[in-house]
């Protein structure tokens, strides 16, 4: 019987070259997943509370007006960041509070609508945009009354 002395460096190449395998598959996986959570950007844009905390202050801008005396590019401005805060808090709700948003939403929209429409007759307007202002109102309720366990008031 004769032996080969070629056997243990035989077994130690293949070692190896499943070691450099795995290590160039990790190195691939790596490689491949990087651009996908560089493209997350930045954690604080998908944090359910922080994005309700710039709900709440674009909420509370839009509460603040006062139809009698806000002017058309007043109320249109403050829908349209409360429009904005509701898409970003959407985005990161993951469908939790969809039905809510999109009441809200709609309810801004009509707002905004009914305040571009009746800038030419101003004071005719006035009262359908307290009423759409109510509803605004009425839909931030909903929200907040559903996300009050989750984003506790500090």
């Amino acid at each position: 019987m004769e032996r080969r002395t070629s056997d243990k460096p035989t077994k130690g190449r293949h070692v190896a070259a499943v070691s450099v395998r795995r290590l160039g598959g990790s190195l691939c996986a790596v490689l491949l997943i990087a651009p996908l959570l560089s493209a997350c950007g930045d954690t604080s844009n998908r944090d359910l509370c922080t994005q309700y905390e710039g709900l709440v202050a674009a909420a509370d801008e839009l509460r603040t007006v006062d139809p009698v005396t806000a002017d058309v590019e007043e109320l249109r401005a403050a829908a349209d960041e409360v429009s904005v805060a509701l898409d970003q808090f959407q985005a990161v709700s993951e469908g939790r509070f969809d039905d809510a948003i999109t009441r809200m939403r709609d309810r801004v929209n009509d707002m905004r609508q009914t305040a571009v429409a009746g800038a030419e007759a101003v004071e005719a307007a006035r009262p359908l945009i307290e009423a759409d202002l109510a509803e605004v109102r009425s839909a931030w309720s909903a929200i907040q009354d559903r996300i009050e366990t989750q984003c506790p008031a500090e």
